[in-house]
């Protein structure tokens, strides 16, 4: 067991000469001392004592304090027992300075790890794009017809988000596969009693998609809201929203949503890997073991400072500003990673639409492009996060009979920002509840050696550790 404070005190049966007691200590903590008193009594103190950690005391005096002893050897060991205590104690002060050495340049390597990372991804950087590309801040044309989810997991996110199944809806009201009513679901209130009935939205399938030139994800997500959460024909947002009131249904709603995401970027990866350069993987890599690398140097830092008896405060901030640089590097890689020239292009392009339909009422939309094209830009407005400026925006400058001949307005949508809202509450509400539950005294002093006899002890005095 672990021991704390511990006071030994050896005792002889009377004192002894001037010089003539010598004791020194071995084991315990570096902390620990060895004291003598009156030439008759060393006392050991050891403040912490590690579990399975002897602590051993060495005590050399004359045989006359001990006459009645038969057990004699006649042989002056004095000399020879001082000549192995300095010896133990040499190399004590020997593995102690190694240790500091240790440390000092561990502590030194460990800022350095990043920083040569650094270099490494630099330089990676700049062999995929020698010259910086700089786009405009704000792109007024689609960059790439591909569709909203497919943008969001090959430029940005790299997964698929609930904004993107809203997205998708919306890109399938306007290719004409699905329209929007809005519909009023009866409410029941305690004992059966009728309630007033809630404004909601219908979602209706109108065109096959047998022969139709949809993306695989997109006929799934057709197939999974209207044949599955709804009667084949059409759903409400309601049914999606209550879906996980029935557990076996909202396991299957949970199923589709992965099979749907697992769709997605069956698209969306291919692209990505093109947009990402093949060094990037290495970068990550670098990263990673840099970080790892500096957490073992920090702790390794400590022990050899601690084995030194010299804790150097400057060695514990090198290794801690290396396991942060270390820590800073592994973020901007996976924040930023190495791109090729097409994928850098890409992602500016798509950056500076964004802010393009962020900004929509600094410019007259109507010198981009007719209703028709802000009825396809609208939906990338979805999965970026923009939807409700670019909708209120057109509503302000495009007339009524525009809005109404437009994809959305005929069916409500326009002059009814609440659907958007609807909508992407419903789905979040849906995928959120669908997924499942799962992260002193007189006397001569010294140091505490380590070892035993083989070991490590205090210099030549009359008593030391």
């Amino acid at each position: 067991d672990p021991l704390n404070d511990v006071d030994v005190t050896v005792i002889l049966p009377e004192a002894t000469g001037e010089e003539e007691l010598r004791a020194w200590g071995h084991g315990g903590d570096e902390n620990s001392t060895v004291t003598l008193e009156d030439n008759q009594k060393v006392l050991l103190y050891v403040p912490q004592n590690p579990a399975n950690q002897f602590v051993e005391a060495h005590v050399i005096f004359p045989t006359s304090i001990t006459a009645d002893n038969p057990n004699v050897v006649n042989e002056d060991k004095f000399d020879e027992i001082l000549a192995q205590e300095a010896a133990l104690a040499e190399e004590e002060q020997r593995n102690a300075w190694l240790y500091g050495i240790l440390s000092a340049v561990l502590a030194v390597v460990a800022p350095v790890l990043p920083i040569l990372v650094f270099l490494w991804v630099r330089k990676a950087r700049r062999k995929e794009i020698p010259q910086e590309i700089h786009l405009p801040d704000h792109i007024y044309e689609l960059p790439e017809d591909m569709t909203p989810a497919v943008m969001n997991g090959a430029v940005f996110s790299g997964n698929v988000q609930a904004a993107d199944i809203s997205a998708t809806i919306l890109d399938l009201v306007r290719k004409g596969y699905l329209t929007i009513l809005p519909v009023q679901i009866p409410q029941k209130g305690i004992f059966g009693r009728e309630k007033a009935p809630e404004d909601s939205f219908r979602l209706t399938q109108i065109k096959d998609t047998k022969n139709a030139p949809l993306l695989s994800h997109e006929k799934l997500l057709l197939d999974w809201f209207i044949s599955d959460v709804g009667d084949g024909e059409s759903v409400t947002l309601d049914d999606i929203e209550n879906i996980a009131d029935n557990s076996t249904e909202a396991k299957r709603f949970n199923e589709n949503r992965v099979k749907w995401q697992e769709r997605v970027m069956d698209v969306a990866t291919p692209k990505r890997q093109n947009y990402r350069s093949k060094d990037n993987k290495k970068a990550v890599a670098f990263a990673v073991l840099a970080f790892v690398a500096n957490i073992f140097l920090l702790f390794a830092v400590v022990f050899f400072g601690i084995m030194s008896g010299n804790f150097t405060a400057w060695a514990i901030v090198l290794a801690v500003l290396g396991a942060a640089f270390s820590f800073i590097q592994l973020m901007a890689v996976a924040v930023k990673p190495i791109m090729t020239a097409e994928g850098e292009r890409t992602k500016q392009e798509w950056a500076g639409f964004r802010n393009m339909l962020k900004d929509v009422g600094d410019f007259p939309m109507r010198d981009v492009g007719s209703i028709a094209l802000w009825d396809h830009f609208l939906v990338y407005a979805v999965s970026l996060g923009v939807a409700d400026k670019v909708m209120k925006q057109m509503q302000v400058e495009f007339p009524v009979n525009e809005i109404q001949a437009s994809a959305f307005g005929s069916y409500y949508y326009m002059n009814n920002a609440i659907f958007l809202s609807s909508l992407n509450n419903s789905i979040n509400t849906g995928v959120t509840k669908s997924m499942p539950t799962s992260s002193n005294s007189s006397g001569f002093g010294g140091g505490f050696g380590g070892g035993s006899s083989g070991g490590s002890g205090g210099g030549s005095g009359g008593g030391a550790f």
